[in-house]
């Protein structure tokens, strides 16, 4: 079922998927009135999937979720949910939806931060009269700080991953209510400054510079027990929401289960299997099933003649399918045939506006081709789109490089030292930053002699 910003997988009746289809685009409405900062546009197509018996959830969420998102799952957004949107999975949706917009402005955020400002928003509740609620206690996270206890502020700032800990979730929430409550001009600047690429420590030194852990700490106990947690409203604009349905194949199913095999939480002893047999199976149905191909050629090590007849076939088959065109402009420019590839980046662009993706493809084949011009602007779109993504950025950077254009690489290094926060970013990109490198020694042997 397809609506403006979700395409909804599920296995449950037609007039339930409806209703969680509109509850999906209220939902987003509700918590887009919050006021967040967005890069680019936000990422339309997220892929959202319940399942209706806990075991099918189980088997790929895992039993100690009630639920999981990936920022990317070819080229879009995923999210997995059980079907039965009662009060606990209406918290997951919150909780991932809340994860879905907060990537789009702050792609590197503080384990803590992430899981503090979703667990924030799984209280959040749109009332009849149109309005978005913020800021009720969330009863079982307040249950588990009191049964065990609350991690100490310093021990929550040197997690660099989650740990799915009932302590942790729940102490990250008790942080963001806090900060919500008493700091929250100072936690909006804290917000911004993550935006901007700044790490955790710069951000905060800029947002709250006299408020240390220990006093973070000597004040969060006593705000859990005083339970006064202010509540916002917020108005939300009420809007008509359309959905479209479309039948699952069996193909197509087993196509969806190959995809949830590449990221799902449940899948790390045995990912590569799973995947495997998820797209034999979806090929045995439908040897041009889309995600099953897409999967099967991305997982090539260097695509030959037979890869270039499955694109071309792939394109063919799904001709207003912008993933198909974006497969086979890859493979084209992979093998060397720029005008061909530069044909189907035009068509994903066409059937895709916003997916950076396809602006790069098309700035790359455009290189290829001595197009310059059309480089430099397709691979600018393409940044816009998606300026937070490193994927992008490095492409962005390897064609400014191979222009020469040490001002609009310097601009995009800067962006990607930040966005990275440290992260090795390759060899490739070595040679980028070492490129900029000379270009500033050569402007400043020009500025010697003209002195």
């Amino acid at each position: 079922m397809r609506t403006e910003h979700f395409t909804l997988y599920t296995d449950g009746p037609r007039a339930q998927a409806q209703a969680q289809a509109v509850r999906l685009e209220r939902t987003l409405d509700g918590l887009l009135a919050h006021g967040w900062e967005v890069h680019g546009d936000l990422p339309i197509g997220m892929r959202v999937v319940t399942f209706e018996a806990p075991s099918d959830l189980h088997a790929y969420a895992g039993r100690e979720f009630g639920g999981y998102y990936q920022h990317e799952a070819l080229f879009e957004p995923l999210a997995v949910l059980p079907a039965q949107l009662d009060q606990g999975s209406l918290a997951s949706l919150r909780h991932e939806l809340t994860h879905h917009i907060a990537f789009t402005g702050m792609p590197h955020q503080p384990s803590w931060f992430a899981e503090g400002i979703a667990t924030y928003f799984e209280t959040a509740r749109l009332t009849k009269n149109g309005e978005l609620v913020l800021g009720s206690a969330s009863t079982d996270h307040v249950a588990a700080l009191r049964r065990l206890g609350r991690m100490p502020t310093a021990s929550l700032f040197a997690e660099t991953k989650t740990p799915p800990t009932p302590k942790f979730y729940a102490s990250s929430w008790l942080l963001v209510s806090y900060l919500m409550a008493q700091h929250p001009t100072a936690f909006t600047v804290y917000q911004r400054a993550l935006g901007k690429g700044l790490g955790h420590a710069q951000a905060w030194k800029a947002a709250f510079p006299a408020l240390t852990t220990e006093k973070v700490d000597a004040t969060l106990d006593d705000f859990l027990r005083a339970g006064a947690v202010p509540v916002f409203r917020i108005s939300v604009q009420a809007r008509a929401v359309s959905a479209r349905v479309e039948p699952l194949s069996r193909a197509d199913e087993h196509g969806l289960a190959a995809l949830l095999a590449t990221t799902c939480p449940a899948c790390k002893g045995d990912r590569t299997s799973r995947v495997r047999q998820s797209v034999q199976l979806a090929l045995a149905e439908d040897p041009m099933q889309l995600e099953a191909t897409v999967i099967a050629l991305r997982a090539m090590d260097r695509f030959d003649d037979a890869a270039l007849r499955t694109a071309r076939a792939l394109a063919a088959r799904h001709p207003r399918a912008w993933l198909a065109q974006l497969t086979l402009g890859s493979v084209e420019l992979a093998r060397d045939n720029a005008s061909a590839a530069l044909s189907a980046a035009a068509r994903a662009i066409i059937l895709a506006p916003r997916k950076a993706q396809a602006h790069m493809l098309g700035a790359r084949a455009s290189l290829a081709l001595g197009r310059i011009a059309d480089a430099r602007e397709l691979s600018r779109d393409a940044e816009r789109l998606q300026p937070t993504s490193l994927a992008i950025l490095a492409q962005r950077a390897q064609i400014l490089m191979a222009l020469s254009d040490c001002d609009e690489l310097r601009g995009t290094l800067s962006t990607m030292a930040t966005v990275a926060h440290g992260a090795p970013l390759g060899a490739k990109l070595d040679a980028a930053f070492k490129f900029a490198e000379r270009c500033d020694a050569s402007a400043e042997t020009a500025r010697a002699h003209t002195r």
